[in-house]
C-alpha cells in the first residue's frame, strides 16, 4: 500500500476517536509535511534513514525541534494503525530517530511587560473601558491562552469567591471539504484535564467585573459581550492596535502569560500554585519556562554561602 493511501484510511478512522480539533490538526501536519514527502513510497519501503533524513530536512527548513517530533508522533501512530489492520509497514518500531539539540539555554529571552507597563496597561483600560480591553486585563491578570480567553462568559465568573473558571476554548480548525481546504470556528473543552481550571481574580479586577455583571447576560462571551464569541486572529489585531494606541511595544499576545507567570515566581508564588493556574500539564514545564533565577538572586545565594 502507498502511504498517502494509509494516511487517509488512518485519518478517517481516528476521527471516531478525538476531538474534531485533534483531528483537524493530524489532517494539516499530514497535508503539509507528511503526505508530499513519504505519500507515493510504499509502506514497507520507508525505512528508519529515509525518515532520520526527513527529520533532520524539516529541521534545516525552519520547523522547531517541537514541531518535527509532532510530525513524528502522528507517523508513528500512521504506522501502528497500519500494522493493526495488516499492512506490512516494516520495523518501524526499532526506528531510533536522532534530534540535533534546541539549545534551549540559547533561546531568546521570554518576552514579558515590567510592572511599570502594566500599570500603565490598567490605567489605560480603566480610563477607556470596553469589553475587548478588559480582556487584555484578564490575560494579564490570570494567564489564560488567548483562545480560552476567546471561550470565557459572565457565567464563568464567580463574585462571591472571586474566581474565574477555564472550562472552553475557541479555536479556527482547518478540514477537507470534498477535496476543498476550509476552515470553521469550533468551541471545545480544554485539551488536558489540567486546562480545566480554576483561577483566583485580583480584587482590582474584581472592582471592575462586579457592577458589569449586574447588566450582562450570563451565557454572553466577555470579550464580545454577545452570544457569539470572538477569535483568536481577531482578537490578535485588536491587542496590536492597542498597543499601538497606548505607545507601549510589541510583545506577542502570549507574552501577557509569561508576564503574569513571570511575576508570580518573582513574587515568592510557588511552581506547583503556578503551573496549576497556567493549565500545565506537568509542573517541569514551568520549571523549565519560569524558574530560572536572575544574576542577582544568584550573586545573593552565594553570598549567602560564603559570608
Amino acid at each position: 500500500m502507498k502511504f498517502k493511501q494509509l494516511t487517509k484510511e488512518f485519518l478517517i478512522y481516528k476521527k471516531n476517536f478525538v476531538k474534531e480539533s485533534s483531528a483537524a490538526a493530524y489532517w494539516l501536519l499530514t497535508e503539509n509535511h507528511i503526505i508530499p514527502y513519504f505519500g507515493k513510497m510504499d509502506t514497507d519501503k520507508i525505512s528508519e534513514y529515509m525518515v532520520q533524513t526527513f527529520v533532520l530536512e524539516k529541521i534545516s527548513s525552519g520547523l522547531s525541534v517541537k514541531t518535527v517530533k509532532d510530525v513524528m508522533i502522528v507517523i508513528k501512530m500512521i504506522f501502528k494503525y497500519g500494522k493493526k489492520i495488516g499492512v506490512k509497514v516494516g520495523g518501524f518500531e526499532k526506528f531510533e530517530i536522532d534530534y540535533p539539540s534546541d539549545n534551549s539555554f540559547l533561546k531568546e529571552k521570554l518576552q514579558t511587560y515590567s510592572k511599570e507597563e502594566i500599570k500603565i496597561i490598567r490605567q489605560h483600560i480603566i480610563e477607556n473601558f470596553s469589553f475587548r480591553n478588559l480582556g487584555i486585563l484578564i490575560a494579564v491578570s490570570t494567564g489564560v491562552r488567548i483562545g480560552e480567553l476567546c471561550g470565557l462568559q459572565w457565567k464563568d465568573i464567580d463574585l462571591e469567591n472571586g474566581n474565574v473558571t477555564v472550562s472552553r476554548t475557541v479555536q479556527r480548525i482547518y478540514f477537507n471539504d470534498n477535496g476543498k481546504n476550509r476552515t470553521k470556528i469550533v468551541i471545545t473543552a480544554p485539551k488536558t484535564k489540567t486546562g480545566h481550571r480554576v483561577i483566583p481574580l485580583s480584587k482590582e479586577l474584581l472592582l471592575i467585573i462586579k457592577p458589569l455583571m449586574r447588566v450582562v447576560k450570563k451565557d454572553n462571551y466577555i470579550l464580545s459581550n454577545s452570544i457569539k464569541p470572538d477569535e483568536a486572529r481577531t482578537y490578535r489585531c485588536f491587542y496590536e492596535k492597542f498597543l499601538k494606541e497606548i505607545g507601549l511595544h510589541y510583545i506577542k499576545f502570549h507574552g501577557l502569560r509569561h508576564t503574569f507567570a513571570t511575576l508570580c515566581i518573582t513574587s515568592g508564588i510557588d511552581v506547583k500554585t503556578v503551573s496549576v493556574m497556567l493549565g500545565h500539564h506537568d509542573v517541569s514545564t514551568t520549571l523549565d519556562l519560569y524558574s530560572h533565577p536572575s544574576f542577582a538572586n544568584k550573586k545573593a545565594a552565594i553570598n549567602k554561602i560564603f559570608n
